[in-house]
């Protein structure tokens, strides 16, 4: 099974194409909702470890994030639940993960009412708590793929901040992955950009980009 678990203020629909594509190539699959902007991290990792532990059917797991919730999924491999010895895990891709935090994010937590609409879960975005996270274990082969958004442009934009530019080498190092790549795309929704989606599908499948 692929699990698929979407950033802050997004549903599962954002990975609908993904989803397809998985399917087609013979595994099962779920995309998560959750409810990002009204909970903590920790409210989050309750309901992820409950589908989890109650999975029937099911040997083998691999993940899909989007942006902030590759933080959510740090935290829960480091999280002893019933599930980490039940289930053998397969390959995870990362699609612009927060592996450093968002200092933009975080920024904007911090404005009173941007921060009531992102919710908690946006001031737990602080590079100097996020970076200091464990990565992932060792033993699960990760692969990170990096597109700039369009929502991700207009926020810069709008709060006249810029972020750094990334280095792909040194993001593959810091988060002990196996491979990483970037690709340009103008889609709001990246998962909708089939360049995307088939070199997460052949990730999954192959461990390579």
């Amino acid at each position: 099974m692929v699990v698929m678990i979407p950033g802050l203020a997004e549903t599962k629909n954002v990975f609908k194409e993904l989803w397809r594509a998985v399917l087609k190539k013979g595994y099962s699959a779920i995309a998560i909702n959750y409810p990002s902007t009204q909970k903590e991290i920790a409210g989050h990792l309750r309901q992820l470890n409950f589908f989890l532990n109650h999975l029937e059917g099911v040997d083998s797991v691999s993940f899909v994030t989007n942006g902030i919730a590759s933080v959510i999924l740090k935290k829960l491999f480091c999280s002893d639940e019933p599930w980490r010895k039940k289930l053998r895990i397969g390959r995870i891709v990362q699609v612009n993960p927060y592996n450093h935090g968002s200092k933009l994010i975080f920024k904007l937590s911090k404005v009173k009412y941007l921060g009531f609409i992102l919710g908690p879960m946006a001031a737990e975005m602080d590079p100097a708590i996020v970076e200091k996270l464990p990565p992932l274990p060792s033993d699960i082969e990760s692969g990170l793929l990096f597109s700039e958004s369009v929502w991700y442009k207009s926020a810069e934009f709008l709060t006249c901040s810029k972020s750094d530019k990334i280095d792909l080498e040194k993001e593959k190092n810091f988060a002990g992955a196996k491979d990483v790549v970037m690709f340009p795309s103008h889609a709001g929704n990246l998962f909708n950009n089939k360049k995307i989606v088939s070199a997460i599908v052949k990730f999954l499948m192959s461990g390579k980009f």
